[in-house]
């Protein structure tokens, strides 16, 4: 999976010559600084009124369960299916039910408290 993100900053005592060559070390990881303007103002925390995000999404799969007619016994005496994951492309029906699911309920932020 991969993402392509932007991200406004400011930076002191760096001039935009120096800016320009950190370009050289951060290509070779796979990122790129650009867009480059001197202004008399540094960016503090609550500056910025909000994210904004635009996310493409391509090849899109989804997980269906599978429970073969085999089974096993377990040692408790019970019947254990042998559950499989296949992965099957999604059709529009699937992907509004699940975007109506997000609008109704929402879903957990993972990663936390961005800016400590």
């Amino acid at each position: 999976m991969r993402a392509v993100t932007y991200q406004f900053c400011t930076v002191r005592n760096v001039s935009p010559f120096q800016a320009r060559k950190a370009n050289a070390i951060l290509e070779g990881r796979g990122m790129q600084i650009g867009n480059f303007e001197r202004v008399d103002w540094h960016l503090n925390q609550g500056d910025l009124k909000g994210n904004q995000f635009e996310i493409v999404v391509r090849n899109l799969k989804r997980v269906s369960i599978r429970v073969p007619v085999c089974r096993a016994v377990g040692t408790n005496g019970r019947d254990n299916y042998i559950k499989e994951e296949i992965f099957q492309p999604c059709d529009e029906t699937h992907i509004d039910e699940m975007v109506q699911r997000i609008r109704k309920s929402g879903f957990i932020n993972y990663y936390g408290e961005q800016r400590v």
